[in-house]
């Protein structure tokens, strides 16, 4: 029923005789390779606690999702990125802000006092 041909109906799939440059195309120039990297500033790792692993990662786990849902008027799990966990995040962050900003203060004041 169909008066096309095949040979027009599988135009669209080019094959290497045809198009040789449709064989592996490459994104971008490479001139701009690795800009983005490159002109990123250098920060030194920080020195950071090791991480706890075997019986004591797992009680570390445990406590973080389950044990600390206990002390809430509803104990079910409470998923990490809920609402209720957001906003926890978000006044727990800005509370630390306060403390660091309170301790750079008491640090001036005890440099002046000195």
């Amino acid at each position: 029923s169909h008066s096309k041909s095949t040979e027009d109906h599988n135009s669209h799939h080019y094959s290497p005789s045809k198009h040789p440059s449709s064989m592996g195309k490459q994104h971008g120039s490479l001139t701009r390779a690795g800009k983005v990297k490159g002109a990123t500033p250098k920060v030194q790792k920080q020195e950071k606690k090791k991480q706890s692993s075997g019986r004591a990662r797992k009680r570390q786990l445990f406590n973080k999702r389950y044990a600390s849902l206990k002390k809430g008027e509803d104990s079910l799990r409470i998923k990490p990125n809920s609402q209720a966990k957001q906003v926890e995040r978000k006044e727990w962050k800005e509370a630390q802000i306060l403390r660091i900003q309170r301790a750079k203060a008491e640090k001036g004041a005890a440099a002046k006092s000195a």
